[in-house]
């Protein structure tokens, strides 16, 4: 793995108290590769993230800091750290300090044998039951509607950075992964594999933002455009 760049992508809204400790499991991977860089993007939040982020970028020559003025969203969020991004893999990864590192090595141990690493949650049963229901109903709708067997659509997927380049992402919610995912499997034939992780939920962490109603109309919009596209392509054909 020593012979390939690595950029982390560490979108955080709110995140002071587990931004730091995210970034130092991240930095663990660095002996792996050639060269690591974690972008943290600071999603506009209100809290002293960016404090944090500051501090961070004078403690650790690789880490580099975006923020936005206002929160955009968590797929704008990936999409500013991708502007930045100039490594060979790219990995998004959540700021809430919701993996261990021995789970995110099973990740990109597994760097080069596909195209896409694509992690899905092992221990579902620490979520609350209402949330359990709703991803595993998410998941449902997503291999039903464009034929896939993926266990999960929004965790930390591992990218050939190249192969970003062939996707335009339609929605700034959290339906980008997803999105991704869809476009560069059915449209452009990439190939994957699924590793089992298990999240570290510890106190508090089960706090989401995705359940919002902007972010639940936005997932609801970027549905209907993935659809379109997929179903036009596939007409095409």
């Amino acid at each position: 793995m020593q012979s390939v760049d690595l950029d982390v992508i560490i979108p955080a809204f709110n995140e002071e108290h587990n931004l730091e400790a995210t970034v130092e499991v991240v930095l663990k991977c660095e002996p792996f590769f050639r060269k690591l860089t974690v972008y943290i993007v600071d999603d506009g939040s209100s809290d002293g993230t960016n404090i944090v982020a500051q501090g961070l970028v004078k403690k650790f020559k690789n880490v580099i800091l975006i923020s936005h003025d206002i929160n955009r969203g968590l797929g704008q969020g990936f999409l500013s750290g991708l502007k930045a991004a100039r490594g060979d893999y790219v990995l998004e990864i959540h700021g809430k300090n919701d993996i261990t590192f021995k789970e995110l090595y099973k990740i990109i141990n597994l760097v080069g044998k596909k195209d896409l690493v694509i992690p899905y949650t092992m221990n579902t049963c620490d979520r609350s039951l209402v949330r359990r229901f709703i991803s595993q109903a998410f998941v449902n709708i997503m291999n039903y509607s464009f034929g896939l067997k993926l266990k999960y659509y929004n965790h930390s997927v591992l990218y050939k950075r190249a192969d970003l380049n062939l996707v335009e992402l339609k929605t700034s919610s959290y339906f980008f992964q997803a999105e991704l995912l869809v476009k560069l499997i059915l449209l452009h034939n990439k190939s994957y594999s699924q590793v089992g992780v298990y999240d570290d939920f510890h106190t508090g962490i089960t706090k989401t933002n995705a359940f919002r109603l902007r972010n639940i109309w936005g997932v609801f919009l970027g549905y209907i455009k993935l659809l379109n596209k997929i179903y036009l392509s596939r007409k095409r054909l």
